[in-house]
């Protein structure tokens, strides 16, 4: 697609990248994504790709909340120091924290994608059947330079329609009593209130005993 990157744009050890190279992205930063005036978040950069526009440099060790979907072709730099946007591999990185039964990161579609010196960590899933994804790539030739992806734990299975999970079935009622005079009630069933639902159990057994009557001749 044109060729490799100019020698400016590419991360090299103790030196700065040019102003040009691309969309420029500082934690906390509320600018338009030049180098002087670097976007705030990851996704507010993805968002403002544009055909000329196929890289994105991320200064600091700063955590990005939320999920991020970006088209082949496009890559994200991390290692970068914030005051003169010089690569070392030393450098903190910047951290992509996904959101709960999102991938973190998609790459999707043709083209060749980068991603370096960037951490892209996906949350434990929360609801019934979802899974914990740190990276998902369709169809892009992608490469990477010391990147730590980190997926979470994935939830249990959902049910199904129906099914009351175990750990909400209530108690069995309890035995019913012997009795003489007069027969007491049912025993009640046991109660689970575990999670959102308050369950019943059945009523227990009726009573053994029985009445003693003396023979009458």
């Amino acid at each position: 697609e044109g060729g490799a990157p100019p020698p400016e744009c590419v991360l090299t050890q103790d030196q700065a990248v040019g102003p040009n190279c691309g969309v420029f992205v500082k934690e906390g930063s509320t600018g338009n994504g030049t180098q002087a005036s670097p976007f705030g978040s990851i996704a507010e950069a993805v968002a403002e790709l544009q055909a000329t526009q196929h890289r994105i440099y991320v200064c600091g060790d700063g955590n990005f909340i939320g999920s991020v979907t970006m088209d082949g072709g496009n890559s994200i730099y991390g290692g970068l120091a914030c005051d003169d946007w010089t690569f070392n591999e030393g450098n903190p990185r910047p951290q992509i924290v996904g959101t709960a039964g999102d991938p973190a990161l998609r790459i999707l579609g043709a083209g060749h994608s980068e991603l370096a010196s960037l951490i892209v960590t996906a949350p434990n899933a929360m609801d019934p059947g979802e899974s914990s994804v740190a990276l998902l790539v369709s169809e892009v030739n992608l490469s990477t330079t010391a990147v730590d992806l980190n997926a979470g734990n994935g939830a249990d299975g959902a049910l199904p329609p129906g099914q009351v999970p175990p750990a909400l079935k209530a108690n069995p009622g309890m035995a019913g009593k012997d009795y003489n005079d007069p027969p007491p009630d049912n025993a009640s069933g046991g109660t689970n209130a575990c999670g959102a639902a308050n369950l019943v159990g059945g009523l227990g057994g009726s009573g053994l005993g029985h009445r003693q009557v003396a023979a009458v001749s």
